[in-house]
């Protein structure tokens, strides 16, 4: 079985993968997405080779796979699919996520469940 474990600090319902650095930090990276987003619509569009563009390559196999699951895509709906497809992503992070309180009791949730997936 394959599985991801992610890990998140919760602080003022921010989710984040390391320490709160403030929301500006947070907005830098959907900053980021959003413009890893618009560069692969315009590469998608343009055929391009997505493992060619060192940017654009850590995308090129959700972005082949969704491709499969959309020939129709073209520049009046590029936007909506991949919007779609993020959103489809997300959902299913979330489905698979597990959210502990930093509290004692939290944290032996945490530990409880670290035990569980190490020992299989």
């Amino acid at each position: 079985m394959d599985f991801f474990c992610f890990f998140f600090q919760a602080e003022d319902g921010i989710r984040d993968f390391c320490l709160s650095r403030g929301l500006g930090d947070v907005y830098k990276r959907q900053g980021r997405l959003k413009k890893e987003m618009a560069d692969l619509k315009t590469a998608l569009l343009n055929g391009e080779n997505l493992r060619e563009n060192e940017e654009l390559a850590k995308h090129a196999d959700w972005a082949e796979e969704f491709m499969g699951r959309h020939p129709e895509f073209n520049a009046d709906n590029a936007e909506e699919i991949i919007k779609d497809e993020i959103g489809q992503v997300f959902a299913k992070v979330l489905e698979c996520a597990g959210v502990y309180k930093c509290t004692a009791e939290g944290r032996e949730h945490l530990k409880k469940f670290l035990t569980e997936v190490q020992n299989g």
